[in-house]
């Protein structure tokens, strides 16, 4: 294709000090996800992908892909904002 993206991840040890960039699965934080997943069905211009938004761990390249598909579903035919390319929006600009 005429673009390409490159995606990095670096592992850290974990550490008191550090947020971690993964759900960490516990009662307490499984019933807010669901409290969250609620309001983002509610929500139907607006997408949630990755870790965070399905609460669970994913290796870079599948967070990556999922960003990617999800992009082709929303703006391929009878997505949101079907026909958006870099050149129609006006983020891109």
């Amino acid at each position: 294709t005429e673009f390409s993206n490159i995606v990095r991840e670096y592992s850290q040890d974990d550490a008191p000090d550090r947020e971690p960039y993964y759900p960490v699965p516990a009662p307490d934080a499984r019933a807010l996800y669901e409290q969250y997943r609620m309001l983002a069905a509610a929500q139907p211009r607006v997408s949630f992908c990755g870790r965070l938004a399905t609460y669970h761990y994913y290796n870079m390249d599948q967070v990556t892909a999922m960003a990617l598909h999800e992009f082709d579903r929303l703006t391929g035919p009878g997505g949101p904002f079907a026909g958006l390319t870099a050149e129609t929006s006006p983020s891109f600009k």
